[in-house]
């Protein structure tokens, strides 16, 4: 598996604290199938002078001792943005794109945010050859209530990312609930761990939503979800759409009943 979205690199952000973790993390990622790994330390208008160059060395590290220590996974250098009008002004970021020709950028939403300035953002991202990943669009709660936006964000040329514990309910029962109609409706591309940690929100999460998906929808379902679309981002190669269903991706009071027990 490839998985687009994780936080191994120690001592960045809210991910792996020290190189101990990094260390545990990058064994279990090996355990859970991951082939290729994407660290995405997050940026926001708090970056502190300096940052840039940390994330550089960490992981410039955490390859050295990939390499002198034969952990059979590959790790690549992204990041996970903080989608507001100002990362136009960040004369760096466009160094921590994914993909090998730089052109995917993985972005999370603000808590307070209007549907109108993400789609203008999702816009001049596009003019500028920058295919956005909306990362775990199933945890927002105002998404969740107005979902049909995602098919106006999927039509503008956006990806959606959904985080491998959401559809294993760690997320709560309404976000898995959402997860599900989500899969449903065609408009999730692909999972990713965001692992953080080692215990809870790791890598085993991945391995745990690809059987899901097996065992509930298909294996080639599953497939793509969790192979082919991120390797193909990882390629900068197009990723495969499925067709989206408007009115089952709205808000459904019995089927929500129904997938409780799903």
């Amino acid at each position: 598996m490839v998985d687009i979205h994780s936080h191994f690199l120690y001592g960045i952000d809210d991910g792996a604290k020290d190189f101990s973790q990094t260390a545990k993390m990058l064994d279990q990622a090996v355990e859970s199938g991951i082939t290729d790994l994407v660290a995405t330390p997050h940026f926001n208008e708090f970056i502190l002078p300096g940052y840039f160059e940390k994330i550089n060395t960490v992981f410039n590290e955490t390859k050295e001792f990939l390499s002198k220590n034969n952990i059979n996974v590959k790790i690549h250098l992204g990041s996970e943005i903080l989608l507001d009008t100002k990362i136009f002004g960040w004369n760096k970021f466009t160094d921590f794109l994914i993909g090998k020709n730089n052109n995917y950028l993985l972005f999370e939403l603000p808590h307070f945010f209007e549907f109108s300035k993400i789609s203008d953002t999702i816009f001049n991202l596009k003019l500028k050859n920058i295919t956005p990943i909306l990362a775990h669009p199933e945890r927002s709660m105002k998404i969740q209530e107005s979902p049909e936006i995602l098919i106006q964000w999927i039509n503008q040329g956006c990806l959606m990312q959904m985080n491998a514990g959401s559809i294993l309910g760690q997320f709560g029962k309404k976000c898995k609930a959402a997860s599900k109609r989500f899969l449903d409706s065609g408009v999730i591309h692909l999972f990713a761990s965001d692992a953080h940690e080692p215990k809870r929100r790791n890598y085993l999460t991945l391995k745990g939503a690809k059987e899901y998906i097996t065992e509930y929808y298909d294996e080639q379902f599953a497939d793509i979800l969790c192979n082919q679309n991120p390797a193909n981002i990882l390629k900068s190669k197009s990723i495969k759409f499925f067709v989206t269903d408007s009115d089952n991706l709205k808000n459904n009071k019995l089927k929500y009943f129904i997938n409780k027990f799903r």
